[in-house]
């Protein structure tokens, strides 16, 4: 099913899992809810394109990790 762009956010978990959320409500929950961090598109693809490399070679990662990791990339450039 599609949905139109207002109506999903992308966040990492508490416990640094990667949500992608779609309903609304559940959205405006996320958002009261602490440790939850929401990510921009760019942020999204780099860390799970990230992580997917590191899961490959057995490497334990925290997505926030990566996150921190984008925004230094990204501040180099």
């Amino acid at each position: 099913m599609e949905y139109e762009d207002d109506y999903m956010d992308r966040f990492i978990g508490k416990e640094g899992e990667l949500r992608q959320i779609t309903d609304p409500a559940a959205i405006a929950h996320a958002h009261e809810r602490t440790g939850f961090v929401s990510l921009t598109d760019e942020e999204w693809e780099y860390v799970r394109r990230r992580g997917r490399e590191l899961m490959e070679q057995h490497v334990a990662f925290n997505s926030r990790d990566l996150r921190e990791e984008y925004a230094r990339l990204k501040a180099k450039s």
